[in-house]
């Protein structure tokens, strides 16, 4: 994401495009895991992700946030994350 900050400085500094005054290009699902199930786990993350997807000229289309997955095998404990995950990513291959 540091990478991008060039192409922050183009689209607002030299294109002065007006912050939130742009239509997006592109969709953006974005999948998430963490190890708690804090209300909150994802708070600042997705809004990361929503800075991150602007620069892109992006909006984020769907996220999945799933929580409870701290060991390398804890997702197959939630078979219904990996359903979801799967239809999500044929949902968005459809919407592009």
């Amino acid at each position: 994401m540091d990478r991008c900050q060039s192409l922050w400085v183009k689209k607002y500094w030299i294109d002065k495009v007006p912050f939130g005054q742009w239509t997006p290009i592109r969709k953006g699902l974005f999948i998430s895991a963490g190890a708690t199930k804090g209300k909150k786990l994802f708070d600042g993350t997705l809004l990361t992700i929503k800075y991150f997807f602007d620069v892109l000229d992006m909006e984020l289309w769907r996220s999945l946030l799933y929580r409870a997955l701290d060991f390398e095998d804890d997702v197959l404990k939630h078979p219904k994350y990996l359903e979801e995950a799967y239809q999500a990513g044929k949902e968005f291959a459809k919407v592009l």
